[in-house]
Formats: C-alpha cells, structure tokens, sequence
C-alpha cells in the first residue's frame, strides 16, 4: 500500500486536496502487521501521527513498565481512524502500548511533516485542531459515562455504536474483538459484561449467538442508554 492510499483512508485526511495530500505523504510510511505484532510499546519516544488504514490497533495500559503483554485493553482503533496525535503533538514517549489486533496497515506520519503543513496551510491546520477538539470532547464524555453510568447503560451505549447509519430497530454484527477486550474498554470485568449481556438478552433487547451480536429493539436500548 503506498503513502498516498494510506492517507486517503484515514476519515480525516480522504478529502484533502490532491497537493495537501502529496505533501504529507512526502513524510509517512505505511507499516505492514500482522496479528499480535507490536507497533510501539508504552515509554518508546513517539515516532509522529499514527493512523489506521487497514486492520485495527488495540491500545493497552501495561500493568508495570516491564510488562510487554498489551496489559489492560484501553481502546480499539478501527479502519480510518487517527491515534495518538496528541502525543506526538508533544513529543513524549507513548504511554501506551499499542498491538494489532489483525493484520494491519498503519499509517505512520512524520511530526515535522505536520507541524510544517499546519505552519503554512491555514485549512490544514483548522481540520487537525477540529480533529483534536472532537477528539478530546469525546474523551470528556466517554469519562464520564465510565464514572456515573450503570454497566447496563455503558453496554446498550456499546452496542448503539454499530447501529447502521439508515434507521433501523434492528441489526447484527460482530464484536471486532474478544468479550474481554471489550469489557476491558468498559471498564468491567468479562463475568460482569456477560451478565449485561444476558439481562438485555432477557429482556428481548438482544440476541447473543457467541460473538454475533442481534440487536432486536434499537429503540428501547436508546431509552436504556440515555
């Protein structure tokens, strides 16, 4: 996969102009993992914008500095989606390891190859301050569902995440990672995320087939969520 292919599947990046976006693949590199490969460990000095084209990343917080499993699963980066901008902003080592959780293809842009587009391109510069403040707001709110909401609400929030873009009551899908993983990310032990699971199976909300999930009634888990 070239540069160019790369950037273009990365959200943020797919509509830049043809000039832009030569100019920042000038400084990226495309990165090829395969499952359980390592793309940094936590304390590594950052190497610049990270960014998922192909595959997804798991994030994890090591549970000592000597660790080298992917330790508590913090979050999964899917296809399209920028990682640890701000990070590289500051040039600090990643606190974070990161993995593939499938074969991957990252997308790896130079710090100084941004920093020079947002010094001259004015737009540029709006879409990745844009991109920072989005992603920091969802940080804030995600924070704080973790910290009031009831485990029932954070799964039905979960689960409301792959609802189809045409409204719909009902749709399937299938979790992109193991259920522990995904308790992990909700800050749940996998018994206690199981337990969710069933109790909106009970209620009719869902259907658990291993790891398809049904989503029977879109609207009640909407209640339930809000």
């Amino acid at each position: 996969m070239s540069a160019v292919t790369g950037l273009r599947r990365l959200r943020l990046f797919c509509r830049l102009p043809d000039e832009t976006l030569a100019r920042l693949a000038q400084g990226t590199r495309v990165i090829h993992l395969e499952r359980n490969d390592w793309l940094f460990h936590s304390g590594q000095p950052a190497q610049g914008f990270c960014g998922v084209a192909k595959g997804k990343i798991l994030l994890g917080f090591p549970d000592s500095p000597a660790d080298q499993t992917i330790g508590k699963t913090m979050t999964v980066i899917h296809e399209g989606e920028l990682f640890c901008d701000a990070i590289a902003f500051l040039n600090s080592p990643y606190p974070v390891n990161a993995q593939a959780g499938s074969a991957s293809e990252v997308v790896l842009i130079d710090r100084e190859t941004v920093v020079s587009l947002i010094a001259s391109d004015p737009d540029f510069a709006l879409r990745m301050f844009g991109h920072m403040s989005r992603a920091m707001e969802k940080l804030i709110y995600e924070l704080r569902d973790l910290k009031l909401s009831s485990a029932g609400k954070r799964v039905a929030c979960f689960l409301l995440h792959y609802a189809p873009r045409l409204a719909s009551n009902s749709y399937e899908f299938t979790l992109p990672v193991q259920k522990q993983v995904v308790a992990a990310r909700l800050n749940m032990s996998p018994a206690h995320f199981s337990r969710a699971l069933r109790q909106l199976e009970q209620a009719g909300m869902i259907e658990v087939r291993g790891r398809t999930i049904g989503v029977v009634d879109a609207r009640r888990l909407k209640e339930l969520s809000g």
